[in-house]
């Protein structure tokens, strides 16, 4: 191991190279722009590099070591004199290039010889055992919170999808009420249009019934002719004629309406006690099938009793919309 002299010599060189201020080292009022602030980043460098062993054991460092790295700040220290007296006279540029140079030589030798001694005192300063328990202290705690990480995020997806089916289904409760709301207000739009088209049909009914009497008191002459006769039976059939298509189309568009009437209502009132139906649903499949119930009730042209057997016939359009919404739901 190194000897007290040796100890004492390396840390009064490592105390004269990191107390220098480098700010005025490479600076001199009296050199002009002739100075080394060129080198100032190498000095610090250097500085920095020897530092570390005035807080270190070095008295473990073997003599040959010790020696070469006592040796080796020596020189640097004269350079750092050499600095410190440097004057203009002669050739003071080569002078200062040739120093600049220097350092950086001295700032690369330096680092060889210490840098491998200054590692094994760190370690050797430090307790290795209560480094790796440390260490191993820190992977627990790291492990430990990337668990709860882990469990913070699967609580907040199973969050994040109890919001998503909350928010789903409350926009589905919103679109029925809205739907059933439209259906209703169409129903009533259109009974309205529909009394409209029954008076209008109970007006040409009236007309047709007065056009009828006034043409059987209205007899033919005796002494007409037969292209009179002709004329007067031909103008009774198309007054008539035209008074009762009058009629009877009036009377196709009042049963049209309230034939819309009644499948607008009955889709309002599907849609309102879905609502209840699904709630009372207690699984996905239930609720699947009282929307596909629903969709059919809905879409299904069912008889309403104003058009005939004829238009009262169910078809398959309505069912075709509920097989399609069904493949929909499949997929």
């Amino acid at each position: 191991m190194a000897s007290e002299e040796s100890v004492d010599e390396l840390l009064r060189l490592v105390a004269r190279i990191t107390d220098l201020d480098i700010a005025k080292l490479v600076s001199n009022s009296d050199w002009g722009i002739v100075n080394f602030e060129s080198s100032a980043e190498e000095l610090r460098d250097i500085a920095t590099m020897v530092k570390p062993l005035g807080s270190l054991p070095i008295r473990l460092i073997p003599d040959q070591p010790m020696s070469q790295i006592i040796t080796t700040l020596t020189n640097y220290e004269g350079l750092i004199e050499r600095i410190e007296g440097f004057s203009l006279e002669g050739d003071a540029t080569s002078a200062r290039d040739q120093i600049s140079n220097e350092i950086q030589s001295h700032a690369q030798t330096i680092y060889n010889s210490v840098s491998p001694h200054a590692a094994y005192l760190a370690l050797q300063a430090g307790d290795l055992d209560q480094t790796i328990q440390s260490l191993e202290t820190l992977r627990s705690d790291t492990s430990k919170s990337i668990d709860e990480f882990k469990n913070e995020m699967s609580s907040s997806r199973d969050e994040i999808d109890t919001i998503m089916t909350s928010a789903r289904e409350a926009a589905g409760e919103a679109g029925v009420g809205a739907f059933s709301t439209d259906f209703s207000q169409t129903a009533i739009e259109q009974d309205i249009e529909a009394r409209l088209w029954l008076k209008i049909t109970a007006g040409f009914g009236a007309l047709s019934i007065i056009a009828g009497v006034c043409s059987y008191f209205m007899p033919i002459a005796a002494d007409a002719t037969n292209a009179q006769i002709i004329q007067l039976v031909t103008s009774k059939f198309v007054v008539l004629g035209l008074l009762l298509s009058a009629t009877f189309w009036s009377s196709r568009q009042f049963r049209a309406l309230r034939h819309q009437i009644a499948m607008n209502n009955h889709r309002a009132n599907a849609l309102k006690t879905f609502q209840a139906f699904s709630n009372a649903a207690s699984d996905g499949p239930t609720k699947d099938a009282v929307l596909l119930e629903t969709t059919r009730s809905i879409f299904a042209i069912s008889p309403s009793g104003y058009l005939g057997n004829h238009g009262d016939t169910p078809t398959q359009d309505g069912l075709k919309i509920v097989e399609m919404f069904r493949s929909g739901t499949q997929t």
